[in-house]
């Protein structure tokens, strides 16, 4: 592994995979860029729930690899289809208790 080097991770929304935004070897950087682009969210369309700071190797090779690994964890998991399914559930009586909900998305997510 080549020096350690910081890459600040976006995504549009909860069910679309990372993408690379920002990168500098220096941590505290990139986490004033995402202070940046997180601040007014109403204009740059990011919410800090929507980024990543992630650590590889500097090279590109690695870097993608990190990137890579990221969305690959997440697999098919899509919390917005998720959540509908829920609210769809509770709509036609089957009530989803909030504690039930959090066991499901930890489950889809591979967290159980």
């Amino acid at each position: 592994m080549g020096r350690r080097y910081y890459t600040l991770l976006v995504r549009e929304k909860a069910s679309e995979p990372w993408g690379i935004h920002f990168g500098d070897y220096d941590r505290e950087c990139v986490e004033a860029e995402r202070e940046d682009i997180t601040a007014y969210p109403a204009v740059s369309g990011y919410h800090k729930r929507d980024t990543r700071i992630i650590r590889t190797g500097d090279t590109q090779a690695e870097i993608d690899a990190g990137v890579r690994a990221l969305n690959e964890e997440r697999g098919n998991y899509n919390p917005v289809a998720v959540n509908k399914a829920i609210e769809s559930s509770n709509r036609a009586g089957r009530k989803i208790s909030g504690a039930e909900a959090k066991a499901i998305h930890a489950l889809l997510k591979g967290r159980h």
